[in-house]
């Protein structure tokens, strides 16, 4: 493996070396540039489309979009002649010929000031929409504009995410990126206070309308929080996207008893700007699984299978408001809210059935739940910018406060059975009351500013703290209760400094972050507590080769952390299950990985490739660690330290785009895993090689009426003592569009042919274990959405310029020939 990735990197340089070598001395002074004004109003057109074509053969070169001032520049073109279109939706197209660049002094050419004539002919006829691309290629980023994917259509976020290449979620919705579930979950560019299930509840109440698009950012600058082992996913809520008053409305139904709706409500005039949104889910989800463990410590050999049925009901409402309000041209002061509510029921049936070694049943019980849960989540911002050159010159500051809390309760009845299935003697009753209460307060403020002509400046500081509180009593008939309670804390002060450098072919960004962290774990029922402070720095390198316009290389390091969670620290178990048990490490240590990324990019009207070789060395891994007590039977799922983990892959993502008809993109991830855990055991590790892909396509059958299909597939994989099997899914939808474009109907299948579902096989000197889990993903939703206001006529329309909140910075713009 090794091998073959040093191969493949050695190739591509070689490549782009080769392709350096071909241009003539001083080619990086090539420019061509220009401004582009409306003849009516002189007033600057942002984001038109500058098209460069060699004469020789009218191929496309290279193309850019202009800024704010209408002004573009284009470099690093070879000597010769050249024609140059301008367009722009609702002005006719404008075409400059006899371009030519020729050496030494006619090098660069200005073209002035370009003035497109308003197409009032195709104004008064069409309704004019400006469609962003499906993906687009970032310097340290993949952006996939998710508004319109149909797959997803009357879904949640989860649903968006699925369809996302590199993600992968599980059947107890884990969230991996490229195969590790260490990754970090970015709402508007902010990571969120919550975690594991809880995100998880989140996710899966967010409407899918809600979400505007999904930056994948595998290698994060020194910018960025360092959590996150495999990289940062960054969920982009949709806001400040149009003029005057507009919106739009979702109603859904589907299968399961599956309802949901959304709404969404923009509003601006002078120097206010208002967005809200609104979404509500409920349904329900049947659970069904099995497990079969093999007693090895037992002489002769019993085994165990368990039998898992019941449903689980959930509802959620999510709120998410922006006000802003313009100081003038360079300031805007603003102040956001979202809340969160989200709930649901639970009644299962788990039967417990001991065999004998010839497989024969000996004895049996059932185990029924039924439970209630009610979760909380509000999260306040007040935020300023001062933006005085977007993406080089601005002031971001924000001041932010989150609150969570979740009510849980869970009532048990366990049953002995005969071995014909009756109940005998008097059930034993049970009851679960769980309170987790959560809090993060934090400050940040970021500053960018040029140095010069080629250097810019990053710099910033963040500080947060972090409280949660959990308080658990869980009483059995006739027993003293059993309390469970707890506080963590974590304090964080962080400053960060990053230089940008821009070589023309070349660019260079080195950047470093100085963290000082403390956490506290106070066990209060135990009366012990556990502190661990520790100091890190986190170096991070950025390195693009840029040959030509349409071919970019990119070289990346960062160093980053993954902090074990409360329920991974906490030494008291769960008594959910009386038979498998899950019970915290509060001695854990943090788990640091270096993480090196080579990419190439080919970007051209139709098709964009990138490859991207990858490699990750994690050391103090946390891994989850299952004993057995051979007196008592019982199953202890707990957490330990490996020793280390290295990540080896290799990813290729690529879109294609034929007209207007047909657009795709797919994604190919094989990697290996190879972890060292010695130092709990000596055989102890994997050493496992998979693979993943996913694929989306989505036609234009007619005008109006769109089909999207898409399928996911990951491999097999072995891990410590054990192996996952393969999973798979596709999901087909279909959108036609009427009233002039303002409504839709949307026809949606998910897991169209049942293949969502997992197996987990574990075994040592003591037991086999196999676990099975069927997603029940299969569904049928119906959606109708209309538009109101503006929301139809989108032209002009503007990216935010907050690094976090609007269009990433140095994004690759994936051209069309209009």
């Amino acid at each position: 493996m090794r091998t073959i990735f040093l191969g493949l990197l050695l190739s591509v340089l070689i490549s782009g070396w080769t392709q350096a070598q071909d241009r003539p001395a001083g080619l990086t002074a090539t420019r061509i540039s220009g401004q582009v004004l409306d003849a009516s109003t002189n007033q600057p057109i942002e984001t038109a489309t500058i098209a460069v074509w060699r004469t020789a053969d009218s191929t496309l070169v290279t193309g850019t979009v202009t800024d704010a001032e209408g002004r573009f520049t284009i470099e690093g073109l070879r000597p010769g002649r050249y024609y140059v279109t301008i367009s722009f939706v609702g002005y006719r197209r404008q075409v400059i010929s006899n371009v030519t660049l020729r050496p030494p002094n006619a090098l660069q050419v200005d073209l002035g000031a370009i003035r497109l004539e308003p197409d009032t002919a195709q104004l008064q006829e069409v309704q004019v929409t400006a469609e962003r691309e499906a993906v687009e290629i970032g310097i340290d980023r993949i952006v996939y504009n998710t508004r319109d994917q149909l797959v997803s259509a009357g879904g949640a976020a989860v649903d968006v995410l699925r369809n996302i290449p590199s993600v992968e979620i599980d059947v107890e919705g884990n969230i991996s990126l490229r195969g590790n579930q260490n990754v970090a979950i970015l709402i508007n560019g902010r990571p969120s206070a919550l975690q594991g299930e809880a995100l998880t509840r989140f996710l899966e109440g967010l409407p899918s309308d809600a979400i505007e698009r999904v930056e994948i950012i595998p290698n994060p600058s020194a910018k960025y929080e360092p959590d996150g082992m495999a990289g940062l996913i960054n969920i982009v809520l949709r806001q400040n996207q149009d003029l005057g008053l507009g919106g739009s409305l979702s109603l859904g139904a589907g299968t399961r008893d599956t309802y949901n709706a959304s709404g969404t409500l923009t509003f601006q005039r002078g120097p206010w700007n208002l967005t809200s949104t609104y979404g509500f889910r409920t349904g329900e989800r049947p659970v069904e699984g099995t497990r079969f463990r093999e007693n090895r410590y037992e002489d002769p050999l019993t085994y165990l299978e368990q039998l898992d049925r019941g449903t689980f009901e959930r509802y959620a409402h999510n709120l998410n408001t922006t006000l802003e309000y313009r100081l003038g041209r360079l300031n805007t002061l603003g102040a956001s809210a979202l809340l969160s509510f989200r709930g649901g029921g639970e009644n299962t049936r788990a039967l417990y059935q001991n065999l004998d070694a010839s497989q024969t049943l000996t004895s049996q019980y059932e185990r029924r739940v039924e439970g209630d849960r009610n979760d909380f989540n509000m999260d306040y911002r007040l935020f300023f910018r001062r933006i005085v050159d977007p993406s080089k010159h601005e002031l971001n500051a924000e001041l932010r406060y989150e609150r969570e809390k979740e009510d849980d309760l869970e009532h048990y009845l366990q049953q002995t059975l005969t071995l014909s299935g009756d109940p005998t003697g008097e059930a034993q009753r049970e009851r679960n009351e769980q309170d987790e209460r959560g809090s993060t307060l934090s400050f940040q403020i970021d500053y960018m500013r040029p140095l010069g002509d080629r250097l810019r400046l990053e710099a910033g500081y963040k500080g947060d703290l972090n409280v949660n509180d959990y308080a658990q009593r869980y009483e059995v008939q006739g027993d003293a209760p059993f309390l469970n309670d707890f506080r963590y804390t974590l304090q964080r002060h962080a400053a960060y400094g990053i230089l940008n450098y821009d070589l023309g072919v070349f660019g260079v960004q080195v950047g470093l972050r100085a963290e000082q962290a403390r956490t506290e774990f106070e066990q209060q029922t135990l009366g012990e507590t556990y502190r661990k402070d520790y100091f890190s720095l986190f170096p991070s390198v950025f390195l693009s080769f840029r040959p030509v316009q349409t071919h970019q290389f990119r070289l990346s390091y960062s160093k980053r952390i993954n902090r074990p969670n409360t329920w991974q620290l906490n030494p008291l178990s769960d008594l959910d299950d009386p038979l498998f048990r899950r019970q915290g490490n509060p001695y854990l240590d943090p788990e640091y990985t270096h993480a090196f990324e080579f990419s190439y990019s080919w970007i051209s009207p139709a098709v964009t490739l990138t490859l991207t070789p990858y490699y990750r060395y994690t050391v103090d891994v946390i891994r989850w660690y299952e004993s057995i007590d051979p007196e008592t039977g019982v199953s202890t799922v707990t957490f330990r330290n490996l020793a280390s983990r290295d990540d080896w892959g290799f990813e290729t993502v690529g879109t294609f785009r034929l007209g207007n008809r047909l657009n795709a993109f797919a994604n190919v991830n094989v990697f290996r895993v190879t972890t060292d855990g010695s130092n709990i055991d000596t055989d102890y590790g994997s050493d496992a090689i998979g693979w993943s892909t996913r694929l989306n396509t989505t036609l234009s059958v007619m005008p109006g009426l769109m089909l999207q299909f898409s399928y996911f597939y990951s491999s097999p994989l072995d891990v410590e003592n054990g192996r996952i099997s393969g999973r798979s899914m596709a999901d087909l939808a279909l959108r036609q569009q009427f009233l002039n474009n303002r409504a839709s109907l949307s026809v949606r299948v998910s897991d169209l042919f049942n293949t969502m579902r997992f197996r987990v096989e574990r075994e040592d000197a003591l037991f086999y274990q196999r676990f099975n889990r069927s997603w029940n993903a299969q569904q049928v939703f119906l959606t109708f959405t209309y538009n109101f206001g503006h929301q139809n006529q989108r032209r002009n329309r503007r990216w935010d310029e907050n690094g976090e909140n609007g269009r990433p910075d140095d994004v690759e713009g994936v051209f069309i020939q209009q």
